[in-house]
């Protein structure tokens, strides 16, 4: 999963912030589908469209290197049932090394002996031979097998998922879907901080700062004799709309004295159809 990458590239600084431990459980994303009856590659062809747009905005705005692989989806079961064989401790440094072979290499992850020579390579202590024998061992299907299970039973309707545990029961927490969803994860982990509870988002201090936004006052300044429009299309009906409008003075602002909103109620139905 391409958006999984991007997180693992993100939320090791997230965490660092707030002082937070990152627990790497690799799933198999076709499990959790399979478990959740979730539909894929159903998205239309417009917003679909859309989305790659946003994929690609993504990676620069967060100066991530990507270069989809040409046999993609590659099947990845070996190189998670290593992961699962991987002690807790390593694990952060061969997902990173695995990440790489696929999404910047474009690697051949199918291969057992790239993924042990891998492995080799990052000199991990690991407490069986480290050969053929390793990707036939039970104990790894089974313990990959409970990772996906736990995250479905959490409520991950696929990856990348983030899950903060809170209280005594061991599916007691909440837990957070997608890599744009990460300024929640840190949010509540900072809240955990204060209050011990990581919905008390009133008790962190500028909390609003933690969603990604580049824009600075100086750049705000120089931007602000450049004439630009923008246009804002959206129906009463829509709870993001909602959302959004409440957010369209801050952006005005930002921008500059040069910004010309432009306000153009349709209606949502229509576009669906």
């Amino acid at each position: 999963c391409p958006w999984a990458y991007i997180a693992s590239r993100r939320i090791e600084v997230i965490t660092a912030r707030v002082g937070a431990q990152i627990i790497w459980t690799p799933v198999l994303l076709g499990g959790i589908y399979e478990a959740t009856k979730a539909p894929q590659d159903v998205m239309p062809g417009a917003k679909k469209a859309v989305n790659q747009k946003d994929f690609v905005r993504t990676l620069k705005r967060f100066d991530i290197p990507l270069k989809y692989h040409p046999k993609h989806p590659v099947r990845t079961v070996d190189s998670v049932r290593l992961l699962h064989a991987t002690p807790p401790t390593h694990r952060a440094a061969l997902t990173h090394a695995l990440y790489q072979l696929y999404w910047v290499q474009n690697a051949d992850i199918t291969d057992r002996t790239l993924l042990l020579t891998t492995a080799r390579r990052l000199k991990i202590p690991y407490t069986q031979p480290l050969d053929d024998s390793l990707f036939a061992d039970t104990r790894h299907h089974a313990s990959l097998r409970a990772a996906t299970a736990d995250a479905v039973r959490r409520g991950a309707p696929g990856v990348p998922s983030f899950w903060i545990p809170h209280g005594d029961a061991p599916d007691t927490g909440l837990l957070f879907w997608g890599q744009d969803r990460l300024h929640f994860v840190e949010a509540s982990l900072a809240a955990m901080r204060v209050a011990a509870d990581p919905m008390a988002w009133d008790t962190v201090p500028r909390i609003a700062e933690m969603y990604p936004r580049k824009a600075t006052a100086a750049q705000a300044k120089a931007w602000a004799g450049r004439q630009r429009t923008l246009t804002y299309y959206y129906d009463f009906s829509s709870p993001w709309c909602y959302l959004a409008w409440t957010q369209m003075e801050r952006v005005a602002r930002e921008a500059g004295k040069g910004l010309k909103l432009e306000l153009v109620p349709v209606l949502v139905g229509g576009l669906f159809r």
